[in-house]
């Protein structure tokens, strides 16, 4: 059953809340998302993916961070150096929308 906007708004708060101040992305990106995929109700392990091997326009070979097919996909950079203080996920980029 999907949940109510309501029920939405109450768990992206508590999220928010638990994951202000995180400062330790390679340890905690992976919990990270898989809780935020939980505030819509969403397994993230039934749509997405983490660490999906894609090949760069270098021709090089890389990996995506995290990879929803047909929806989205999400590549988390570090923020600039001396861009002043930076929550952990304060550099990902937007996610982009995909036509696959």
């Amino acid at each position: 059953m999907p949940l109510s906007w309501n029920e939405i708004r109450h768990r992206a708060i508590a999220f928010s809340n638990e994951w202000a101040g995180v400062k330790s992305e390679q340890a905690e990106k992976q919990t990270f998302w898989n809780e935020f995929f939980e505030v819509f109700g969403i397994r993230r392990r039934v749509v997405a993916t983490f660490e999906e091997p894609i090949r760069k326009i270098s021709g090089q070979y890389g990996f995506i961070d995290l990879f929803w097919p047909g929806t989205v996909l999400v590549e988390r950079q570090a923020p600039a150096a001396g861009s002043g203080p930076a929550s952990m996920f304060s550099g990902a980029k937007s996610a982009s929308l995909l036509k696959l």
